[in-house]
């Protein structure tokens, strides 16, 4: 954390664009603490402190006792605050961070304003590359988050998958949802390769129901280094990764040659770091996993009913206590916040959570 916070301060205070303004700051962050991007999960994780998953959900971990406890009211929690506020202070974190959403924070990563930001191993592919494009000597660097002494660990959930989708008893053509499924499975094959565009009907997007196969990265990353290490001029595999796999193949090659026929250096950049680089996002990414670099969100499911009764008061109620503390309030507000999250519903949502754990996560 200490190493991080001289790098940090010389994105701040060293003028890294050489314009002559104080103009730039250490690490990006928005007015969401604990959301998808651009936040301060990791931040509090260098600490030993798991207050949340990100999307304004809180984190839970075992204790000592191995009951259930809320990562938010942590003691970790008030240290890390402290170091925030410090940080604040010293112009380590932008000055409005708490007037700017997740695309004004992107905004400033583009145009090179700032120096770090705690995210995910797909930055590379977003917003990153559009930073390389802009400032083709941009150089961002993937590394296991900084703890007190030493690497710290990442909070991940235990279940990923967290929604279902069902058809209306009633619907017309109820098979149409699953032709919809297997027509974006069947177009990654290679036949496909010079068909999947919209003009041909294909666009890919966030729709539902969505196919995300939980093993695509990871065979991306294991496919296109085998291709690499054996010299291979194309991607061999022909099933449904086949598309993935070859384009991250493809914009690889490109990066590695400084070929800018078909895509620019930030896009086959983005790609390459994100996913092939075995230094980069999902590189990194499997070394902390395989190396067990990570602690487990353990409680997960349908809310309890305070939660759903309290849950956006107590959200509301941590924001506004977490970003006064971090702007220059008085650190004695943490002990407040605690007091006042489980006077206001918190110690029902303990109990609520440990029962629920207890009757139906542990079978």
């Amino acid at each position: 954390m200490d190493e991080l916070e001289k790098v940090a301060q010389a994105f701040t205070h060293n003028d890294p664009d050489q314009n002559g303004k104080n103009d730039t700051y250490g690490i990006a962050l928005q007015k969401n603490l604990f959301f998808w991007g651009f936040d301060l999960r990791g931040f509090f994780n260098g600490f030993g402190a798991y207050p949340s998953v990100g999307d304004n959900q809180s984190a839970w971990i075992k204790g000592s006792d191995d009951k259930l406890i809320p990562g938010l009211i942590q003691p970790e929690v008030k240290t890390a605050l402290g170091k925030l506020q410090q940080w604040y202070k010293d112009g380590i974190l932008d000055k409005e961070f708490a007037l700017k959403d997740e695309n004004k924070a992107v905004e400033d990563l583009i145009a090179g304003k700032v120096g770090i930001s705690y995210g995910e191993w797909w930055y590379p592919n977003w917003p990153l590359n559009s930073s390389v494009d802009k400032d083709p000597k941009a150089d961002w660097i993937a590394l296991q988050l900084p703890g007190v002494d030493g690497p710290a660990k990442s909070l991940v959930p235990k279940i990923r998958s967290n929604k279902i989708f069902v058809v209306n008893k009633k619907a017309k053509n109820p098979e149409a949802a699953i032709k919809m499924l297997n027509f974006y499975i069947e177009v990654g094959k290679k036949e496909y390769k010079d068909k999947n565009k919209a003009a041909d009907g294909y666009v890919y997007n966030w729709f539902n129901p969505r196919i995300a196969n939980p093993a695509d990265i990871d065979t991306i990353y294991t496919e296109v280094n085998k291709a690499l290490e054996a010299n291979q001029e194309e991607i061999t595999i022909n099933d449904a990764n086949y598309k993935t796999v070859a384009d991250t193949f493809k914009a690889t090659k490109d990066y590695m040659a400084g070929d800018t026929t078909n895509a620019t250096k930030g896009i086959n950049w983005g790609l390459y770091y994100s996913r092939a680089a075995k230094d980069g996002g999902w590189g990194l990414t499997k070394q902390i996993k395989e190396s067990d670099q990570f602690v487990y969100n353990e409680f997960y499911g349908l809310p309890t009913p305070t939660i759903v009764e309290k849950g956006g008061q107590l959200d509301k109620l941590m924001q506004e206590s977490f970003t006064k503390i971090i702007m220059g309030g008085s650190l004695d507000e943490f002990d407040k916040f605690v007091d006042s999250w489980k006077a206001l519903g918190g110690n029902q949502i303990i109990d609520e959570v440990n029962e629920r754990y207890n009757t139906e996560a542990t079978k």
